[in-house]
């Protein structure tokens, strides 16, 4: 087994029933991961019936990945299996690993430099105004918590990019990942998130935290994308596909209507620090350090006020 903290298998986990939502932004985000690692392997986990699907419909995601591990994984739908599966993923997927949600665009470099004795690393989930980690977490999270006698971590981890060692440690991690989250599945939650933590929480002493620039979460905190490496945009509770507000959301869009992943719009936001394609305003802009988008916002601004002025003193 590796040391960890060289090259690690870049992995996605896919699962889908007919929609091709998820295997969109699987393909944006691989193929944005594929311009800045080329030489970086890809693994794709998915159920068995998916694997199918996916390669009968779009063979160009599956000509993607390096590899594409296949599981018969249990579940009524997709966003069950899928559960499954992430669940799984430490026990299914061999090597030194790092994790992607599919709704993440990578924009910079993806470079995970873990500590000794550091062999699961996540990053904290709430943040401030201000940029510091906050020890919010969801009531229902707290309450799951209790029944199931789980004690959480200080600050509670997202689990949306998880990296992992090829370590006794790590692998002894995901088992019990997978144990837990099987108890809160029971408890009625299919959640991976929570069960991590309470993990988490258990091998307190053999993980570390990602770095905020590896998992940017800008629909929740806009300053989150100064120097961002991967964009991490929520897209389960926030989908505008049809009216693209953000950069995942228009380049989803992009590729269901034309058919192309629109590199030149992933580096142009990545260069401005600005991953909106609507204008957000102002403040926006500066929270996300996005100066030259928020001098024109305000030039905007000024120029509107001076032709309404014009307007009424004409």
């Amino acid at each position: 087994m590796t040391s960890g903290g060289g090259r690690p298998r870049i992995c996605y986990v896919l699962s889908e029933d007919g929609d091709d939502e998820y295997t969109l932004m699987t393909q944006i985000s691989a193929t944005s991961v594929r311009q800045i690692h080329p030489d970086r392997e890809l693994v794709l986990l998915c159920d068995t019936a998916t694997a199918s699907t996916v390669a009968a419909r779009a063979p160009a995601v599956m000509a993607l990945f390096d590899t594409v591990v296949t599981a018969n994984a249990e579940g009524n739908d997709a966003m069950q299996r899928s559960r499954w599966l992430k669940a799984m993923l430490r026990s299914l997927v061999d090597g030194e690993l790092l994790y992607l949600d599919s709704d993440t665009v990578a924009v910079r470099p993806l470079d995970v430099q873990p500590a000794d004795g550091e062999h699961v690393m996540a990053a904290y989930d709430a943040w401030d105004t201000t940029g510091a980690p906050t020890h919010d977490r969801p009531k229902w999270v707290s309450a799951l918590a209790t029944r199931l006698g789980w004690t959480l971590p200080v600050y509670y981890r997202n689990a949306g990019v998880v990296y992992f060692r090829d370590s006794p440690e790590a692998h002894a991690f995901g088992k019990r990942w997978y144990e837990e989250w099987r108890r809160g599945v029971a408890a009625g939650s299919y959640r991976d998130q929570p069960s991590f933590n309470a993990v988490m929480a258990e091998f307190s002493a053999a993980t570390g935290v990602l770095p905020i620039t590896l998992n940017a979460m800008i629909r929740y905190r806009a300053r989150m994308a100064r120097g961002a490496s991967l964009y991490h945009f929520w897209a389960e509770t926030n989908p505008v596909f049809d009216e693209p507000d953000t950069l995942l959301d228009y380049l989803v869009a992009k590729l269901r209507t034309d058919g192309i992943v629109d590199l030149a719009c992933i580096r142009r936001a990545g260069h401005r620090n600005y991953p909106w394609v609507r204008r957000q305003g102002v403040r926006i802009a500066l929270e996300a350090g996005a100066y030259r988008v928020a001098a024109r916002e305000l030039m905007r601004k000024v120029v509107r006020s001076a032709r309404y002025l014009e307007r009424r003193y004409d």
